[in-house]
């Protein structure tokens, strides 16, 4: 074997060896609805999730799945945890390929991190909104270990709150509930106060004046100098 072709050989060889150290691996699915692989979930727990993503996606034809690894470590060490989101959800292509919508709910315990997966069917607003859903209903149970809780309560807001609205065609997230509490509180109060202000100052338009008997307002002026 001439030395040309050994170099040849050995090039190709080393290529192979890089592309296979570098190259990522994924988990495979087990199921379109729950694939609890860091165990989070007790039987009777993951049956009534499973239940309720199999009828979303039988009335809707979302496509959403929740997944819980220990870590994405032993997959992707060196990608960010919103790339690897992304390459596992495309690896398992989540959803329907034309419409673009499915939803996959990724839980790395061991890594303290967390998202919500969208089809990019879905715009800027609902990545929002699913960001928001994180935190309000996912993180606050994570923070105190208590996973179960918050897979459940949270995957129940991101059924009701972004799969089946956009599978009836919103083109935006609903606005969020405390918001509008909140909003309805202040227009309340407001409201109250402008009333009793037109009172105050209907009062004060029909006080007559000590001094001229005319019925207005009264206003005094005081001299500086």
């Amino acid at each position: 074997m001439n030395t040309a072709l050994q170099a040849i050989i050995i090039s190709t060889l080393s290529l192979l060896l890089i592309h296979s150290a570098s190259a990522q691996t994924y988990p495979d699915y087990t199921s379109t609805t729950v694939n609890d692989f860091a165990d989070l979930l007790s039987d009777a727990d993951e049956a009534p999730l499973h239940t309720q993503l199999e009828t979303l996606n039988r009335d809707t034809g979302i496509e959403m799945t929740v997944v819980t690894l220990h870590s994405q470590t032993p997959f992707a060490p060196n990608m960010t945890m919103e790339a690897f989101a992304t390459a596992l959800f495309n690896h398992w292509g989540v959803g329907n390929a034309q419409r673009r919508d499915g939803i996959m709910v990724l839980v790395l315990p061991n890594d303290r991190a967390m998202r919500i997966e969208l089809g990019a069917g879905y715009g800027q607003d609902w990545d929002c909104h699913a960001a928001r859903i994180v935190e309000r209903d996912f993180l606050p149970a994570f923070r105190q270990d208590a996973y179960t809780r918050g897979i459940m309560i949270g995957s129940a807001s991101t059924i009701q709150e972004i799969a089946i609205p956009f599978s009836k065609g919103a083109t935006r997230p609903p606005r969020d509930i405390g918001i509008i509490l909140v909003g309805s509180i202040f227009a309340v109060f407001g409201a109250i106060l402008l009333f009793f202000r037109q009172i105050l100052d209907l009062s004060t338009r029909l006080r007559t004046s000590p001094k001229c008997g005319q019925k207005g307002t009264h206003r005094v002026i005081r001299r500086t100098t």
